[in-house]
């Protein structure tokens, strides 16, 4: 009987040298382990090296986001301006008490606040993106024009480096 069979017949697993706590130790210190102040070591299973930190986004995934958060942000602006306007035009009718209308330009100003935000970390994202590649092009694209910037390299940007 094999030893898969015989797990599956005692319902437990057998005692086999990979299925033991050496196996789990040596497994999960040579793939993923704590080192100090510099984070997780994850070993490249490719190059067979170890790794700081947490794995990057890269290529489409990186562009992918980027152009998430630079539409996230555009339509966040646009509600959080119609939000605020609105809110203010009804507090500014209702006269005396702070009801709805400032409730609403509250949460006007918070969705302006948080489409800024995420304008901010997409555009940081592009510069890091292009930075990484080597496009100087679409670097300065990004940095000079930042919003519209960061929306045009998320759609149309590249994401390796140029063959020359």
């Amino acid at each position: 009987m094999g030893v898969r069979k015989q797990a599956q017949a005692n319902d437990t697993l057998p005692e086999h040298p990979i299925f033991g706590l050496e196996f789990l130790l040596v497994h999960a210190t040579r793939h993923l382990c704590y080192n100090g102040l510099r984070g997780p070591v994850v070993f490249d299973k490719v190059r067979g090296v170890p790794r700081y930190g947490r794995p990057r986004l890269k290529g489409y995934s990186m562009k992918r986001a980027i152009l998430f958060l630079s539409i996230g942000a555009i339509v966040a602006f646009i509600v959080g301006i119609v939000l605020a306007g609105a809110g203010a035009t009804q507090a500014s009718a209702s006269s005396g008490s702070a009801g709805a209308g400032t409730l609403l330009a509250l949460i006007g100003l918070i969705l302006y606040f948080l489409g800024g935000l995420m304008a901010f970390v997409a555009w940081i994202m592009g510069i890091i993106a292009t930075a990484r590649i080597g496009r100087w092009g679409w670097f300065v694209l990004v940095l000079l024009i930042s919003p519209l910037g960061s929306l045009i390299y998320g759609i149309a940007g590249p994401t390796e480096r140029a063959v020359a």
